[in-house]
């Protein structure tokens, strides 16, 4: 969902979304309050409505919970992104790792709270059986972000690859995340249409970092390993596949033609050896646990040590390979 229309300045009303948020909040026969999860600080909140980008007020929203989940805006996680990218080089080159060197960037302190945000979403969902809203400015990028994570959370569905596919094609694809925009990627040229520094941000890749976060907590619940993770963010911009360029589904439709990204990700290396289907029903995240991904940011340094568990997986999908060229003779 996206911020209120029309609660500005002049705290007008709308008496569409309140009609709209009423009657989901009537849906649910066992709750009688319908939480609204707004991503943004309250403060960004406050000087959105400058814009006509507002929030909920309890007065004209009856029968709602209103919470902010403190997630920092598209600017705030680029700066801090190039902060930690900054720290791990410098690391690389001294052979070293300071956790609180990599913590002053704030990153991973983000990806803290967007995994909180989906924390209590799932929550909510689960043990009070609530309706919940989620939303943020605009509803495709910090919004996609704590759906996509609350429902890997609850529904093992998504956790395999298929599943997985199905929920960025729902939560992200068809909701309008803007991947052009974000990553710097290709779009048709449209008047009026602006891509800049300004509008680009790691939105995605902050997403798939807190996947892999789930993934290092719950080794075994996740049909897709670590690998195929970073695959995933490698076709992010290299624009072999269609799948994920432009800004929404009529742009990608005018594109060229071109081999959709899925089925470059079904090769045997992607699959998680450990994977134990119905291990786990609901992930209790904790978002304490975050670690840096190295393995990722830090590929190509050969000074920084893998992961035991991707150096693990490597050989895993090694041995896969190797069997099934075996089982083909």
């Amino acid at each position: 969902s996206v911020s209120p229309i029309g609660v500005g300045v002049a705290n007008k009303r709308s008496a569409d979304d309140e009609a709209l948020l009423r009657a989901i909040g009537e849906t649910n026969p066992i709750g009688d309050t319908l939480h609204i999860l707004d991503c943004r600080p309250k403060l960004n909140a406050e000087v959105n409505q400058v814009k006509g980008k507002g929030y909920e007020h309890a007065s004209n929203y009856a029968a709602t919970r209103l919470t902010f989940m403190n997630i920092e805006n598209i600017h705030a996680m680029r700066s801090s992104l190039k902060a930690f990218l900054a720290v791990l080089k410098k690391q690389a080159a001294a052979g070293e790792t300071s956790m609180p060197e990599l913590e002053k960037s704030g990153w991973l302190e983000h990806l803290r709270m967007v995994l909180r945000a989906a924390l209590h979403a799932a929550r909510l969902l689960e043990h009070d059986r609530a309706s919940v809203v989620v939303h943020c400015s605009d509803g495709w990028d910090r919004t996609s972000q704590v759906t996509a994570l609350a429902q890997l959370a609850l529904d093992p569905t998504f956790r395999t690859r298929r599943g997985f596919e199905t929920l960025v094609a729902k939560e992200w694809l068809s909701f309008g995340h803007q991947f052009a925009k974000r990553c710097g990627t290709i779009a048709p040229l449209e008047r009026g249409a602006q891509s800049s520094e300004e509008q680009s941000s790691p939105v995605f890749l902050q997403y798939v970092d807190c996947v892999h976060q789930l993934c290092e907590q719950f080794p075994s619940a996740f049909e897709f390993n670590s690998l195929y993770l970073a695959e995933l963010l490698h076709h992010l911009t290299s624009c072999l596949h269609g799948t994920l360029l432009g800004n929404c589904e009529r742009q990608r439709a005018d594109l060229p033609p071109t081999l959709p990204l899925w089925p470059a990700l079904s090769e045997p290396r992607f699959v998680n050896q450990s994977y134990a289907p119905g291990a786990h029903t609901t992930l209790h995240i904790d978002p304490g646990a975050v670690r840096p991904w190295t393995a990722y940011y830090c590929r190509g340094a050969e000074r920084i040590k893998m992961e035991q568990l991707p150096l693990l997986e490597t050989r895993c999908s090694q041995l896969a390979d190797e069997t099934e060229r075996l089982q083909s003779w």
